[in-house]
């Protein structure tokens, strides 16, 4: 019907599309219909809906104009000669002045009939005769509208002379009309007449071309019902993105608008239409926000002043926890920068895809392909304005992931692709850095210009500065992105290795200037060692201009990168023969002896200022020169040695086995400079003065990264395991230092691999597998492992810093595989509920290591885990906000909500988001690990669960159960075992220790009391049951047998706590998945698993987990003085008849919950604990003992 609708053979297609589409539109809103029947009626409803908005897009302005074009070349064509001439000279000069509307419309009906009849086939006289059916019976319809309207205006209070005018005009169109009847009853008998005119266009060809035969199909047919559907066929479409609550219902309607939107781009700018895209941008479900957002994209992609606005959405959903909608933004936005690479967003665009680059296979591999084909494509070396562009882009956006400290990100970008070698992208490569070099020198001389001219201008010309400025960022950016490509490709700059050398010399006074003069030099180390033969003077300069450089820096950072590059190509080519750094050395050393041996002479001896300064940069050189050169092999002054050093050096104490010494030591190796470098490190370590403590402690950290073994050294030892352990916040900067000089050995290490793993090759037949790995990693692990539990330990911290270095520290050791996991997985699990992002990303991709390594061994500890989650929230929300008794919750918000709102709605109340889709379990990534596997999840969930029991050997306070029924409540569940399990385990630990619960309490009740004389006592007991549980679980009879001492009574009362909040959890499951009572009651464990791994239909959005009772009863126990009015109201008689309530309402909720089992009430547990606790407003039976009156919302 599709392809027949508006073919001119094939009049009858448009009826039957109305037909169809009208029962497609009544199938979709049948809620009882098959969903599967609904979402393909919809499907089909979306194809006709499309096509007929593509057939309505003609100009409606412009049809009289080509109308009466098609008319004349009609009338034109009719009054063609034997010999090929007509009437008159062109189409254009066929004068139509004198004929009416009316007369127009015939010609066309005529015309179009002729055109059909062409073919001779049998389905013409069909198609001919339903033509003029379908007329015929718009011109009846049209006169019986025109006689109403007629009839109308005569009823009206008119003057005579407009009744006349009105029956004038009503009896010309009728006229008309009855004119119009006539013609088309003559097209159908008149069949000589259809003969002639076949022959003729036989002979001369049609009258009407195919365009305007297509035009005047829909033209005649604009009247029809078919055309005015469009709008009802539209709300129909608009009403499934809305209100449908079925996700495959609301994906399909999103696509099929849009194919509309495809047809006609303009039906997005309709309000309707417009506000439901925009809110299904944050729908729940992500098959519905990819389908939105490719959606938006077509649209934009279509439209280039849409893009500003939909940008900004678009951005948005980068950050989508779906993985198909992150991607197909990234799809998006690459066909905007090709299409419009003028837009003025596109370097924020390319630094937002950047964040991606870190993201899981799939996106990260449609990230580089974006890159590869934006950015590393070679170009003809003739478009240099197009280089040029790309290069200003990339500039652009290195600014900007620099501001945003991203520049890791676009490194890793970097590595990936130019890692491969491909060929283009190594060529797109070399033309893009030679382009950034020509950028750079044009950047110098317009700010050396710039600073000529800024001498002679006014001190109020602020433009001037500003232009600067901006000069020296994109200066700035430049080296950056060169920087990048040395860290990468260093090959591809050493060509430009002499044309960077002269920066060196530059007068770096201001912070943009020494950031420039910082990345030249690294750019140096990296290129210059891969010159293949570079000259003796221009090793020399090299050597000398950096070691005046380390000499007169004032910053640590180009220290330390002057010395790293005097080190690297010192090693590389071996000139001159004693660098020029070593003179300095000297002198440095010599100093820090003096000053050392005129504290250790006078204790009381007081430093001044400057004096301070310049021992600070002395000990800062002095360290990092003895990790990057061996001055013992280096300097051969023994006027040196005898002027600085003791006559007897008392080595440090090595704690090193003597395997280990063998293997890591040459004891004929001359190291009298090292040791006394150490001895001068430390002994400034223990300074008084915390500044010049601080510089010598980052020293040792430095040549400890060379030297590793005086890591083993006892007093460094003890230094370090109690800066690990210190609290004191005087002492936070050195525990943050400690963790970095950790950092620094472990990375020292792991280079020292890499090299190794370099040169292997080279006598490869020589060395013993074995002992290489010995060497490579023994010290590492024995080191690592003396400061291991010191590091985990002192994670626990509420400082972000110390807790991001300490998971660096972690992240590095297990990379290198220094230690094996064994008992450190629990508090690995605890950092994967870090706040920090980055730690919980870092340590995540640990645990999946471990996971894949050693099957189990999470799974193992992941209860331990769990507790230890709880103490380390403890410790940052509680170091935080200086209140350790604040409820701690196991929920926050999500880091992109699944919906995809970025301003998630917070409750200030609890500090969590209002509804559950803005929120996940803190131990999210750890469940995510274990839930793929049956038995290790089912075997997790339980183990959790437990510690809600009453018999489990760990005994929790209120606030960790509340802390781990967040957890479970808000986990990634996938599949209806998983949350239909924790509702049954929850069932049967509440069933068993609830009685438990009762039994206890029976025990230490007083044995009942004879209230009746000895007659009246022996007839009761003839009577009646001894200890009959319905009697003495009422309040006054429970009170009468309390004991003297009713402790343990208000404590197990406490101790049900568990109970409710393990049924508040079930209630919000059920609710959460939208679970039934029956369903529930169904389920069983042992059933085979395909029958419910399946996955799971919907999840709802409710409100968040948040057992209010729980919570409130907390906060009141734990507030000021609690602990003292608990005490006291305890001794009240109305304190003990409540416990008595509160102990005969938990006993009925028992006894419900046991009802519910055989009868199966659809209605829920918590329901029956709600009406329990609305028959007695006295207690709660619940939560706190101590309160009288507790209102509780279930």
């Amino acid at each position: 019907m599709l392809t027949a609708f508006n073919k001119p053979e094939f009049p009858a297609a448009e009826m039957f599309l109305q037909v169809v589409g009208n029962l497609l539109v009544k199938n979709c809103r049948n809620k009882s219909a098959d969903i599967a029947i609904r979402t393909v009626c919809l499907e089909y409803l979306g194809l006709i809906t499309s096509r007929l908005r593509s057939s309505m897009i003609w100009s409606v302005e412009d049809s009289k104009e080509r109308m009466d074009l098609v008319v004349r070349t009609i009338k034109y064509e009719e009054n063609v000669q034997e010999d090929g001439t007509s009437l008159w000279p062109s189409v254009s000069d066929v004068d139509i002045s004198d004929m009416t509307f009316s007369e127009k419309q015939m010609e066309l009906e005529r015309a179009l009939l002729d055109y059909i009849i062409v073919n001779k086939d049998i389905t013409v006289e069909y198609a001919v005769k339903f033509y003029c059916c379908v007329w015929y019976k718009e011109i009846l319809e049209d006169l019986q509208e025109l006689e109403a309207r007629y009839a109308e205006s005569k009823r009206e209070n008119l003057s005579e002379k407009e009744h006349r005018k009105n029956e004038s005009r009503f009896l010309k169109k009728v006229k008309r009309a009855q004119a119009q009847k006539i013609f088309l009853i003559d097209l159908l008998n008149k069949k000589k007449d259809r003969q002639r005119r076949y022959e003729k266009a036989k002979r001369f060809g049609n009258s009407m071309l195919e365009s305007d035969v297509a035009w005047c199909i829909k033209y005649l047919a604009a009247k029809r019902e078919f055309t005015h559907s469009f709008d009802s066929f539209l709300k129909q479409i608009v009403n499934g993105i809305t209100n449908e609550t079925t996700v495959s219902l609301r994906t399909k309607a999103m696509r099929c608008l849009t194919q509309i939107i495809e047809s006609d781009q303009s039906v997005l700018l309709m309000p309707e239409v417009s506000s439901a895209a925009h809110n299904r941008m944050t729908d729940s479900n992500a098959a519905v926000r990819e389908a939105t957002v490719e959606m938006i994209g077509k649209f934009v992609v279509a439209n280039y002043d849409a893009i500003p606005t939909y940008y900004p959405l678009l951005a948005e959903r980068l950050m989508d926890t779906g993985v198909a909608v992150r991607k197909r933004v990234i799809r998006i936005m690459r066909e905007i920068c090709e299409k419009y690479p003028n837009f003025e967003q596109i370097p924020n665009m390319l630094s937002q895809i950047v964040k991606r680059v870190q993201d899981e296979d799939g996106v990260k591999k449609l990230v580089l392909e974006t890159f590869q084909s934006l950015w590393f494509q070679p170009l003809s070396e003739r478009n240099t304005p197009a280089l040029l562009k790309k290069v200003v882009v990339m500039t652009k956006v290195v600014q900007i992931c620099a501001e945003e400290m991203r520049l890791e990100a676009l490194e890793t970008l970097f590595h990936s692709l130019l890692k491969q070698g491909d060929k283009s992208v190594l060529s797109a490569s070399r033309q893009i850095i030679d382009m950034f070099m020509d950028n750079v020198l044009t950047l110098e001389n317009v700010m050396a210009t710039e600073n000529g001219v800024s001498a002679n201008a006014s001190t109020e010309d602020l433009s001037g500065a500003e232009v600067h400025k901006s000069n020296q960022e994109r200066l700035l950016a430049c080296l950056n992105t060169l920087t990048l490509f040395s860290k990468v490709r260093p090959e591809l700059l050493v060509r430009h290795a002499e044309t960077l050398q002269p920066y060196l010399s530059m007068s770096a006074t201001q912070k943009s200037e020494v950031l420039v003069l910082n990345e030249v030099i690294g750019m140096l180390e990296r290129v210059v060692p891969l010159m293949s033969h570079p000259s003796d003077a221009f090793l020399t300069t090299q050597d000398q201009t950096l070691a005046n450089l380390t000499a007169n820096a004032i910053g640590v950072t180009t220290t330390t990168v002057s010395i790293s590059c005097i080190s690297a190509i010192w090693h590389r080519f071996g000139r001159p023969p004693v660098p020029a750094i070593a003179t300095l050395f000297k002198n440095y050393l010599g100093f820090l002896v003096r000053v050392k041996n005129a504290l250790k002479t006078n204790t009381s001896c007081q430093l001044d200022g400057p004096k301070i300064l310049r021992i600070q940069r002395f000990l800062c050189g002095v360290g990092t020169m003895a990790r990057y050169f061996d001055f013992d092999s280096i300097i051969d002054d023994p006027e040196f040695e005898t002027k600085i050093f003791p006559a007897k050096l008392v080595r440090p104490d090595l704690s090193l086995n003597t395997a280990e010494v063998a293997v890591h030591e040459d004891e004929e190796k001359p190291r009298r400079i090292r040791d006394n470098v150490f001895n001068v490190l430390f002994f400034f370590s223990s300074s008084t003065v915390p500044t010049m403590r601080f510089k010598a402690f980052v020293a040792l950290g430095h040549l400890c990264a060379r030297y590793p073994e005086y890591f083993m050294c006892r007093d460094v030892k003890n230094m370090y395991h109690v800066l690990l352990s210190s609290e004191d916040p005087n002492f936070t900067e050195m525990r943050l230092q400690a963790l970095q000089n950790l950092e620094e050995f472990l990375k020292s290490e792991e280079l020292k691999l890499i090299k190794g793993d370099q040169n292997f090759g080279k006598g490869k037949e020589q060395e013993n597998l074995k002992e290489m790995d010995q060497a490579g990693s023994g010290l590492g692990s024995t080191i690592i492992q003396i400061y291991w539990q010191a590091v985990l330990q002192g994670y626990f911290s509420s400082n972000n810093a110390i807790r991001c270095h300490s998971a660096q520290v972690a992240s590095l050791t297990y990379t290198q595989g220094l230690v094996t996991p064994g008992t450190s997985i629990a508090t690995l699990i605890a950092m994967t509920t870090d706040p920090l992002t980055i730690v919980r990303n870092r340590v995540e991709a640990m645990l999946k290591d471990i996971d894949a390594k050693y099957s189990g061994m999470i799974q193992s500890t992941a209860a331990q885990g769990v507790r230890k989650a709880y103490q380390l929230q403890v410790q940052i929300r509680g170091g935080v906000s200086g209140d350790n008794e604040k409820v701690i919750r196991g929920i926050r918000a999500c880091d992109s909500s699944p919906c995809g709102t970025s301003n998630v709605r917070i409750d200030p109340s609890t500090s969590l988001p209002r509804y559950s889709n803005d929120g996940q379990a803190v131990l999210s990534g750890l469940y995510q690990r274990l839930r793929t596997n049956r038995q290790q999840r089912r075997s997790f969930l339980t183990t959790v669960l437990r510690l809600f029991s009453e018999d489990s050997r760990e005994k929790l306070r209120l606030n960790e159960w509340i802390f781990v029924a967040d957890n479970i409540a808000m986990f990634p569940y996938q599949v209806m075992d998983e949350p239909l399990y924790v509702i049954h385990t929850i069932d049967s630990i509440v069933s068993l220790s609830g009685q438990s619960l009762l039994v206890q309490c029976k025990a230490h009740l007083r044995a009942r009391q004879p209230y009746y004389t000895s007659q009246q006592q022996s007839q009761q007991e003839k009577n009646q049951v001894p200890d009959d549980d319905d009697l003495l679980f009422e309040p006054e009879p429970l009170y009468n047998r309390f004991p003297e001492e009713k402790g343990p009574l208000y404590d197990l009362m406490d101790n049900s706590q568990a109970c409710f909040i393990l049924l508040y959890l079930k209630n919000f499951l059920m609710k959460l998945y939208g679970f039934t009572e029956a369903k529930v009651q169904e389920y069983s464990p042992s059933e085979s698993a395909k029958v419910y791994e399946k996955a799971l239909s919907s999840r709802k959005n409710i409100q968040m987990f948040n057992p209010l009772a729980a919570l409130d009863g907390s906060r009141r126990r734990d507030g000021q003085g609690a602990l003292e009015h608990m005490a006291n109201d305890r001794q009240s008689i109305q304190s003990h008849f409540n416990l008595a309530t509160k102990i005969c309402n938990f006993r009925k909720m028992l006894l419900s919950l046991d009802r519910l089992d055989n009868d199966d009430d659809s209605e829920g547990e918590f329901g029956s604990i709600s009406r329990e606790q609305r028959d007695d407003d006295n207690a709660d039976c619940c939560i706190d003992p101590t309160d009288s009156v507790t209102d509780v919302d279930s």
